[in-house]
């Protein structure tokens, strides 16, 4: 392990920060950022016309080996109080292989949808409610800090319905040990939380507030151009969405603070533009870049421009299908969501992990290149995203 600090400038006209994440190791940098008089974040129209909802959320946290597995619903409250009984029993049906894969009995009404991602399965009701499982990575042999973990990922729950945090002794009312799936060390709960959560808007997304190392970037562009700071997100232009970056190469002295580990076969490349880090796989006559970018704006108009990138027809039929079929996944208790699209070039496709960090703005781990790359490398994504912090 190896510990980096960068600092960046960035352009006098970019506001937005644009992460870019590779390496060709399996060190994990770090970078250290000063902290910055936050500034009042407007919300965005979208979550303006958004008016909050009672929701109720089902929560079962099952530890596996090193592994916790979150199976979760989230709806109407009238909607859930007639499912709570079917949640459980799956979430107790939940059976483990020897290769540590998942097994489980659905009832009447239900339907499957097997992603083998970080969302390993989606579970669908006929009365229109749906069920995620996700796999994240977990110490659980030790009693205290698998604790400290389930008490982390409700909290993040809490969140999402607008409710504040809390202790884990001020949880026990909202938890209920599952027996069948707890160790010695790591004790399985059921979660029921009552709250609020915001209508999702065009592109809307859960937040998790501002990430430090963004406020700082943004604080030293408005620095360098002489200008007071904003929190009023700029279009990047190195949009995600759009081509390679331009601009001078910044140093590694001078990125800012991101944790991370490296996939093997992920080789460094120098980074461009107002990007933290870029990363390149080649095997053979096949190639595949990897960034790590923020930018704001709708997903909904991402995603047809990554369409357009691959060769596929934007049509908001073709948009909403690659939104469906995202798979989830949590990380720096955030949730985020994952797209892969493709079009009919075997040599183009594109596969992006897009992190909430406010109302406003996201983080983009994006993979684009040979299709074979990018399906061979999903997992080498989806792990690298899990292992992101600030």
């Amino acid at each position: 392990m190896s510990s980096i600090t960068y600092r960046r400038l960035l352009a006098a006209s970019c506001l937005t920060l644009l992460v870019c994440g590779c390496g060709e190791d399996t060190a994990i940098r770090s970078y250290t950022v000063a902290k910055k008089t936050p500034s009042v974040e407007q919300p965005s129209q979208a979550m303006q016309a958004s008016p909050a909802r009672p929701t109720q959320m089902l929560g079962m946290i099952v530890p596996h080996k090193q592994s916790a597995w979150f199976l979760k619903l989230t709806d109407d409250p009238e909607r859930v109080q007639g499912l709570v009984d079917q949640f459980r029993q799956i979430g107790s049906s939940l059976s483990f292989s020897d290769d540590g894969s998942p097994h489980w009995k659905l009832g009447e009404g239900w339907s499957e949808k097997v992603m083998r991602q970080i969302t390993y399965a989606q579970f669908s009701h006929s009365s229109g409610a749906t069920a995620t499982l996700t796999q994240l990575g977990a110490n659980t042999g030790d009693a205290q800090q698998w604790q400290s973990y389930l008490k982390d990922n409700i909290n993040r729950w809490r969140q999402q319905l607008s409710l504040s945090p809390q202790e884990w002794s001020e949880m026990q009312g909202d938890v209920e040990e599952v027996p069948s799936h707890s160790s010695p060390t790591a004790k399985a709960y059921f979660v029921s939380l009552h709250g609020q959560q915001a209508a999702s808007g065009a592109g809307g997304m859960g937040g998790m507030g501002r990430a430090p190392f963004l406020e700082q970037m943004q604080a030293q562009a408005a620095a360098a151009a002489g200008a007071p700071a904003t929190s009023t997100p700029a279009q990047s232009s190195d949009n995600p969405s759009s081509g390679p970056a331009t601009g001078p190469v910044i140093p590694p002295a001078e990125r800012q603070k991101l944790n991370y580990t490296v996939p093997d076969g992920w080789k460094e490349q120098p980074a461009t533009g107002i990007r933290l880090a870029m990363f390149e796989i080649v095997e053979g006559d096949l190639q595949a870049t990897i960034t790590v970018s923020t930018a704001g704006g709708q997903i909904e108009q991402s995603v047809g421009m990554w369409l357009q990138q691959v060769g596929a027809e934007a049509t908001p039929e073709r948009v909403q299908q690659v939104l469906q079929a995202a798979a989830t996944g949590q990380v720096q208790q955030a949730e985020y969501r994952c797209f892969t699209i493709v079009g009919d070039d075997p040599q183009s496709a594109i596969r992006v992990a897009v992190i909430p960090l406010g109302q406003q703005e996201s983080l983009f781990v994006k993979m684009t290149g040979a299709r074979s790359l990018i399906e061979s490398h999903g997992a080498a994504l989806d792990q690298f995203v899990g292992s992101l912090s600030w």
